[in-house]
């Protein structure tokens, strides 16, 4: 059990790493001082968001996403892949995700942003039941931007199910 969760967790590790190498740091550092149809900036998260579509298909995971935590403990989302609903109503990434207030962070979530420190969360919020991978960074205005990747836990309990009948 424990080496299944590891890996599951090496797995959901990379990808929010990944998630920190496509996400430019300008699209963090100016989030809260910019118009969003700024063409610059509009331009630099659509290929950002492009770019992180891709990679949550090539990963399997659920989300990969960026989430900024204000110095006064207020979250918010700055960039996500879509959900399916949103994606069938061809939604815009700047408009549904862009400086969205995410009001369910948990105390692990809260906790890393605090320490800056990696952590693992198991956590539900308004998008489903996750086991998370949240990679924390404070930018050099001082805000902590948590990077991270979510694995559905029936995905989890699937794979945690799978490996105990191969080792019985």
């Amino acid at each position: 059990r424990q080496s299944t969760l590891k890996g599951i967790d090496d797995i959901l590790c990379a990808a929010a790493e990944g998630v920190r190498a496509i996400i430019p740091p300008s699209i963090a550092e100016q989030a809260e001082n910019v118009e969003r149809d700024e063409p610059f900036y509009s331009d630099t998260y659509r290929t950002a968001h492009e770019s992180l579509e891709r990679y949550v298909d090539a990963a399997g995971l659920e989300f990969l996403y960026a989430i900024v935590m204000r110095k006064d403990g207020t979250a918010y989302e700055l960039i996500s892949n879509l959900t399916p609903e949103q994606k069938a109503a061809n939604a815009d990434p700047l408009k549904e995700i862009l400086l969205k207030t995410y009001n369910d962070a948990s105390p692990i979530m809260r906790e890393a942003a605090r320490t800056v420190k990696r952590s693992i969360d198991v956590a539900e919020d308004e998008y489903g039941y996750f086991r998370s991978c949240l990679v924390p960074i404070k930018l050099s205005n001082g805000v902590v931007t948590l990077f991270g990747a979510d694995m559905e836990i029936s995905d989890v309990n699937e794979r945690l199910l799978r490996d105990l009948l191969m080792n019985v």
